[in-house]
């Protein structure tokens, strides 16, 4: 992974080409099924779209603060 893109944050963020999504009210998401697919193909086991998901969120890739959070922003 890291000889083919340099990082593994490179390879997160190439799936939404550096843009944070917007959404609420979900565990899982079309994104979150590729990217659990193909860390599957890369040989990583115990991994679902769920924790993909929650991943997405704890990092910032997947913005789902609820509105009337204060962290809630728009696109």
């Amino acid at each position: 992974m890291q000889a083919s893109y340099g990082s593994f944050d490179d390879y997160i963020w190439r799936f939404t080409g550096r843009h944070v999504i917007y959404e609420t009210g979900m565990t899982t998401s079309s994104l979150s099924d590729a990217i659990a697919a193909d860390l599957k193909m890369y040989g990583m086991r115990f991994i679902g779209t769920t924790i993909v998901y929650a991943y997405l969120q704890s990092i910032g890739v997947i913005n789902a603060y609820e509105p009337g959070c204060f962290l809630h922003r728009e696109r």
